[in-house]
């Protein structure tokens, strides 16, 4: 039984090599260029270690583990929705992201952003980032703060 995924892919593929192969139709009409084969061998041989590459590594992520989401801690990352724990930081601007646990009570912490991508990540489930809440901090990603739990701070 052929998975639904793999089977929409190889539609795909087909949908490709026949738009491809009108362009090429069309771009030889325009330029009077002379006919040739419509496929060669190889060609044919090309696309279907293409596919078969594309399968491997489709079939190549263990378990509920992705290759783009669902990272771990400690992955290379470029947003914070690819990550398990949903914070995708790096220390430098020119540093790797990285995938790293939601910020703890007491530890500094930067309130949640459009883009997905901090210097300290954002609280865990039921704190609060509590600190500078600027524009300007918003715009250059200096806002941080300290995880504070409301509920018991206002005891």
């Amino acid at each position: 039984m052929m998975p639904s995924w793999y089977a929409a892919l190889i539609m795909q593929l087909q949908m490709l090599i026949g738009s491809l192969e009108r362009n090429l139709r069309a771009l030889k009409c325009f330029f009077q260029l002379p006919a040739t084969p419509a496929v060669p061998v190889t060609m044919e041989k090309a696309l279907v270690l293409l596919l078969l590459a594309l399968v491997a590594v489709a079939y190549a992520a263990p378990g509920p583990r992705g290759i783009v989401i669902n990272l771990e801690d400690g992955e290379i990352c470029l947003n914070s929705a690819q990550c398990k724990s949903g914070c995708c930081q790096h220390n430098t601007i020119l540093g790797i992201l990285r995938c790293t646990a939601k910020s703890r009570e007491n530890s500094e912490c930067s309130p949640p952003t459009l883009y997905g991508i901090y210097y300290t990540c954002p609280c865990e489930r039921g704190l609060s980032c509590e600190g500078d809440k600027s524009i300007i901090g918003t715009i250059t990603n200096t806002n941080y703060g300290i995880c504070l739990d409301v509920a018991r701070s206002k005891e």
